[in-house]
């Protein structure tokens, strides 16, 4: 059995990435620039994103 990994607690804030939280904006191209950075942390336990 192995152990877990520990894992590095990284939240990306879609604002950062140009996300616009009116209701009424399409926030995709901020949520596939925040998921793609958070896949280069994979190795080094990842993150998520604040919605």
């Amino acid at each position: 059995m192995r152990a877990m990994p520990k894992l590095r607690h990284v939240a990306f804030n879609l604002t950062d990435f140009g996300a616009v939280g009116d209701g009424d904006t399409l926030n995709t191209e901020a949520f596939e620039k925040a998921v793609l950075a958070i896949t280069k942390l994979g190795k080094k336990g990842g993150g998520e994103p604040a919605l």
